[in-house]
């Protein structure tokens, strides 16, 4: 996607490569107009080999007033007309030298060779030298890593530290280029809240982008403050982008400097002062209905920044088939992601048909402790059986919950209010639920198609009875996960089969830190997680790495948990409940496609990680009339159902259906090629190709209210729907997370402008192909 281009020959001028620093040479094209005659004076620069290009872009260092010129020849015809370079193009660097990107018009050109010149014109110095250099053939408008100009270093006068109560900053350390590096501690007595590295610019700098790299541990929050020459102060907290720039953990960061947080500033000046600020972390869970005190669970970790730098750069993110990508947060590029996807279901069997229409390639339901044991000592698996063995014969994988309440062993009933969730605590009642377990796990001896979560939600009174302190939740949890695990990896049972741990709901630290502190987890292949957030889907990647790193770190002597990772056996989002929705009607439009939207990023954030399942909670909408759930329980569904015609009724598409159905177009015979962060950092855009097939980005914004827009050449096959089917009329190269046409402007140099949104969910972009 980048090529290089080399001088050559050019009669009549001096182009020399001299070295202007160690490293960095140019060409000087010295000129003289004063003889009659003369009248241009440049350097002709070939690639290679004709390259494919639809921008030039070099940088510039030339007398004032000289006019610039580019010139470009395809291979095998003549030189098109001469582009006059101007500011548009450009952006200055501060040092003379101007940084510019030509677009060569609505169509690629394959480029043999470029003429840059400048002129003999009226007011013009009639000699001097033109100094080029950095000259490259781009099929794409640069990415946020690739920014238009060059990034103006970060130059400090001034570096301080700051803590709050009972915080601690230790080997502090700051370089005159901007780069730092601190240790931080939080003290749960003294309840410190953050520690925050501030850095005062040698002179203040115009900019509106400000970006760095960074290493901060997982699940730790960051928070930029800058402020300006006026002493307008501004904050912005940073999700960490879905994307690192290597294996060695470094994360890139852009954020747009534009007047946040600070509710009486119209705009931003000249930026004098940034404060890089980490913040206390998962020290508190947000499940509220047991009381999560414990001491601050953040460790001592190092912190670095580098690379601080500053630039004036477009909102606009260009798309094409070579815009170079990172890689996730733990997932290969190359990838296959469709696989991991199921559906929690109440029904295997009644909903097996729409699960797999939708191509997903896992069922999660129960097998639940009192459908199997119905009197005290009688298992019997046959009619549960026959819902797995219907759900396998498909093709299709199972998790099945081995969970709930049994009265054959407890006086309590199941009722709405507790979901089931009387644990087997006396040892009559743990042993019997043994038994259930090793002869489920033994029915499925051998399959790897079947894999088994001990409990669900084992961290909430709904499915924990009755309330306790978490101490004691989570060592009864422990001991059971403990004993299951040991009883059905037990010789005589299945010591291959695969176990998981109950889905922990929300991002509940505490319980989790707790259990990791026993053996409990030492056997399991994955630390379930239903990862609910009242915030946005992306975060809860990272939150989740941060638990799973902690838990690695917090791991009983002997007892590693160096390969435990997170599974997402259970995420959704109601449409009976949404962040800032005005009613709790299920139904409402607008709540059904920000249900949509939210449930795409979900699978997409997913995706970017290295976790082996996302389960999405649920395939249909509960009955209106069904006892004990209320408007949110009821509408988590893909599909509503009409009551009472039952599952084999009349199904009907929610958005969400439909934004999963299209995610199966993108992703199903594609593979997953990493992360384009865009500018700024809450612009996302993923990446998915296969040979002989177009390539797909699929593009998203995840900051409240935020809007931004990408451009691309509408290069896919307009007669091709997205899945490939023919269509009878021309269609669009850009939909939307339902399949529908987004409406793109006529941008520069035949491109296409597309608006992207917060609140209007994924974009999925075509590029190229057949």
């Amino acid at each position: 996607d980048k090529v290089t281009v080399v001088p050559v020959s050019a009669p009549g001028t001096t182009v020399a490569p001299e070295g202007y620093f160690t490293g960095d040479d140019f060409l000087k094209v010295g000129y003289d107009f004063r003889p009659a005659g003369r009248q241009v004076a440049g350097a002709l620069l070939a690639p290679a080999a004709p390259t494919p290009a639809s921008y030039v872009r070099f940088r510039v260092w030339a007398p004032a007033a000289a006019p610039l010129l580019l010139k470009v020849t395809p291979s095998g015809g003549a030189a098109l007309q001469a582009i006059a370079v101007d500011a548009s193009h450009g952006v200055p660097e501060g040092t003379g030298w101007v940084s510019y990107v030509v677009p060569l018009g609505a169509s690629p050109v394959n480029v043999q060779n470029l003429a840059l010149y400048t002129q003999k014109a009226a007011g013009a110095p009639d000699q001097g030298s033109l100094y080029i250099k950095d000259v490259e053939l781009r099929d794409h408008a640069p990415t946020a890593h690739e920014p238009l100009a060059p990034l103006q270093p970060i130059s400090v006068s001034a570096g301080a530290q700051g803590t709050d109560k009972g915080a601690t900053l230790d080997e502090y350390a700051w370089t005159s280029a901007g780069d730092t590096s601190f240790r931080y501690n939080f003290s749960a007595a003294g309840g410190g809240a953050f520690a925050a590295s501030t850095l005062t610019l040698s002179q203040p700098v115009k900019a509106n982008r400000l970006r760095f790299l960074a290493k901060v541990p997982a699940g730790v929050p960051l928070v930029v403050r800058f402020q300006d020459e006026l002493d307008q102060a501004f904050e912005a907290k940073l999700f960490k982008p879905l994307a690192t720039v290597d294996d060695a953990g470094w994360v890139p960061y852009t954020l747009k400097l534009e007047p946040v947080g600070n509710p009486g500033a119209t705009s931003v000046g000249r930026i004098k002062k940034i404060s890089l600020r980490i913040e206390r972390a998962m020290n508190n869970s947000n499940i509220t209905t047991v009381s999560r005190q414990e001491p601050s669970v953040v460790p001592i970790d190092r912190v670095q920044f580098k690379q601080l730098t500053l630039s004036n750069e477009p909102d606009q993110l260009d798309l094409a088939p070579g815009t170079p990508t990172l890689a996730g947060g733990g997932r290969a590029r190359g990838s296959d992601v469709w696989p991991i996807l199921g559906v929690a279901t109440r029904d295997p069997v009644g909903d097996l048909s729409h699960a797999q229409e939708l191509g997903l390639s896992h069922m999660r339901f129960a097998m639940t402790w009192s459908d199997v044991e119905r009197t005290g000592g009688a298992l019997d698996l046959t009619a549960r059986r026959a819902h797995v063995d219907a759900v396998l014969a498909q093709g299709m994988k199972v998790v099945l919950l081995l969970a709930y309440n049994n009265t054959a062993y407890s006086q309590a009933t199941w009722t709405a209010s507790d979901h089931g969730g009387i644990p087997p605590e006396a040892t009559r009642n743990l042993t019997a639920y043994l038994n259930y377990a090793k002869a489920v796990v033994q029915a499925y001896k051998g399959n790897p198609k079947v894999t088994f979560e001990i409990w669900n939600e084992p961290n909430i009174p709904s499915f924990w009875q009755p309330t306790k302190p978490l101490p004691t939740m989570a060592a009864e949890y422990a001991n059971l996960l403990a004993q299951t695990v040991d009883a059905v990896l037990h010789d005589t049972v299945d010591p291959q089969a695969k176990v998981v741990s109950g889905g922990v709901t929300r991002i509940d630290f505490p319980y989790l830190n707790a259990v990791s502190r026993t053996a409990a987890l030492a056997r399991v292949a994955g630390v379930g997680m239903h990862p609910y957030t009242d915030g946005y889907p992306e975060s809860s990647a990272d939150e989740a790495a941060g638990i799973v790193a902690a838990m690695r770190t917090h791991a009983p002597a002997g007892r590693s948990l160096a390969g435990l990772q997170a599974w997402v056996t259970e995420l959704g989002q109601s449409s009976g409940k949404l962040r800032g929705a005005v009613t709790n009607d299920g139904a409402d439009p607008a709540n059904r496609r920000m249900q949509a939207n939210l449930v795409a990023r979900q699978i997409l954030t997913s995706w970017s990680t290295s976790t082996p399942l996302h389960v999405i909670y649920r395939l249909r909408d509960l009955y209106s009339n069904d006892a004990g759930f209320d408007a949110e329980q009821a509408n988590y569904g893909l599909f509503s159902v009409a009551y009472p015609s039952g599952p084999a009724g009349q199904w009907t598409d929610k958005p969400a259906a439909r934004a999963v159905r299209t995610l199966k177009y993108v992703a199903r015979d594609r593979r997953y090629q990493g992360m384009v962060t865009g500018s700024p950092s809450s612009l996302q855009a993923m990446k998915f190709s296969a040979p002989g097939l177009e390539t797909v980005y699929a593009v998203w914004v995840n900051a409240t209210g935020s809007q931004a827009s990408v451009t691309t050449l509408p290069s896919c096959n307009p007669n091709l729907n997205l899945d490939g089917s023919p269509r009878s009329t021309a269609g669009s190269c850009v939909v939307d997370m339902e399949n529908q046409p987004v409406a793109c402007a006529p941008g520069a140099n035949g491109r296409l402008v597309c608006p992207v949104s917060e609140l209007g969910g994924p974009i999925y972009v075509r590029v190229g192909g057949t």
